[in-house]
């Protein structure tokens, strides 16, 4: 998404969503990187509620895409 604001000479609206807290911690952790980026780059961090047994099944599929 940065390098598309680069080539176009545009800014846009940049959104990363995440589905659980604990994921976006990094985003919100005034400390980390990846706060810094989301600061010095203007990139919004949404916390997007779903339903419980969805999340859990999230949870599954990543455990599995790790091994």
């Amino acid at each position: 998404m940065l390098l598309i604001e680069k080539m176009n000479g545009r800014l846009y609206r940049k959104i990363i969503a995440f589905a659980d807290e604990e994921a976006a911690q990094p985003f919100l952790d005034s400390e980390s990187w990846y706060a810094k980026l989301k600061e010095n780059f203007g990139i919004e961090i949404i916390i997007i509620l779903i339903p419980e047994g969805l999340r859990i099944n999230l949870i599954e599929v990543q455990k599995r895409q790790y091994r």
